[in-house]
């Protein structure tokens, strides 16, 4: 089935409200001045870069979406202070209101809800449901009671259920061994690399490393953080608070990966991070990561070749690291050898442009209802 007009359903949390407010007209250009004025007050949600560039897929006037994101989302510009620069730049669908949904149902091939989307969900999925209209949930969350589980399957997709919910289910947090074929991986989170300005600068420093304190992490983050320490001196390490206030600008961000060899990302709350698909865009920067302990979307990642990997070992709850003088071993290997560093920065940098940006990950959730839904 080739899809040509799609609905989306994005999270609550990327909406102002709900498209039905009668309050909308009022309230967004309130919101919309508030923002321009201080940019971190526009909201952020990383669920929004798995779909956003299917206008530039679909074309924007087969592509509708019921739930407005804030105007400072699609502009190009990077605020200072942004924790998601890739949210920025994203193109603009076709604006549906609720009382347009009937009417609209009658044009698509097919739905992208968010599992997040509350009652703009419960109005839209029953009705294609009626009609026959194919529906695919993104479940973007963390979902911790997938590790460890007696049995994972009972939690997998959270209450909703194949048929009566879904046909197609995109999960981010997905368990080794657990993708069919109605249930499909969407990790790592993909960037927009028009929306980063990384300079190029000589490397200065062996091993670069920024996120926030160690609380409600998988126990990997602290343990290979104080790895680093511990046995490199030539690193550039900084943890932050729970708070926004502490972190690096973007730029600064965006320059100490440039000025780094190596650039470690180590898992959050789970596998998946940000960085992983970040470090990415500079050149001749290294990435250290976990090995996936959840399905992802290609290209893969490979230790020796793209990227640097660790083991993990689940234990007590918690992704520990496995071998860390192996670790060691690699990190010291790589920055004794510029070549093969460098060979696997740039397979990397590669790999990420082409089928880790927001485009590539858009463009696969097309082809992957296209074919289910045949």
């Amino acid at each position: 089935m080739e899809i040509q007009k799609i609905l989306m359903v994005p999270a609550d949390a990327l909406v102002d409200e709900s498209a039905s407010s009668r309050f909308s007209s009022v309230l967004r250009p309130l919101k919309e001045v508030k923002r321009y004025f201080n940019p971190g007050a526009t909201p952020y949600d990383a669920e929004i870069l798995f779909y956003s560039d299917i206008p530039l897929v679909l074309g924007s006037e087969n592509v509708f979406q019921f739930g407005e994101y804030p105007s400072q989302l699609h502009f190009k510009r990077v605020p200072s202070n942004s924790p998601y620069p890739s949210c920025h730049g994203t193109p603009r669908a076709t604006i549906v209101r609720h009382d347009e949904i009937a009417d609209i149902l009658e044009k698509v091939d097919a739905l992208l809800v968010s599992t997040r989307a509350g009652t703009r969900r419960d109005v839209v999925v029953p009705l294609a449901r009626k009609k026959g209209i194919p529906v695919a949930l993104l479940d973007f969350q963390d979902h911790h009671a997938n590790y460890g589980a007696a049995d994972i399957r009972k939690e997998l997709t959270y209450g909703f259920r194949r048929g009566r919910d879904y046909d197609l289910y995109f999960k981010k947090d997905l368990p080794l061994g657990y993708a069919t074929d109605c249930i499909r991986p969407l990790a790592p989170v993909p960037v927009r690399p028009e929306s980063f300005a990384i300079p190029e600068m000589g490397k200065d420093v062996d091993v670069f490393y920024s996120g926030r304190s160690r609380a409600g992490c998988q126990a990997d983050r602290g343990e290979t953080v104080e790895l680093v320490k511990e046995n490199f001196h030539n690193t550039l390490i900084k943890e932050h608070a729970q708070g926004r206030g502490s972190f690096m600008t973007t730029h600064e961000y965006w320059r100490s990966i440039a000025r780094s060899k190596m650039a470690l990302s180590p898992s959050g709350k789970v596998w998946d991070s940000l960085r992983h698909c970040e470090v990415g865009l500079a050149r001749g920067t290294a990435l250290i990561a976990p090995r996936p302990y959840v399905e992802t979307v290609g290209p893969k990642f490979e230790d020796g070749k793209n990227s640097i990997l660790y083991d993990t070992k689940f234990r007590e709850g918690k992704y520990h690291l496995k071998n860390p003088s192996e670790l060691v071993g690699k990190i010291k290997h790589f920055l004794s050898d510029d070549a093969s560093r460098e060979a696997l920065a740039s397979a990397w940098v590669k790999d990420v442009r082409e089928g880790h940006t927001v485009f590539a990950r858009s463009r696969y959730l097309v082809e992957e209802m296209g074919r289910v839904f045949s």
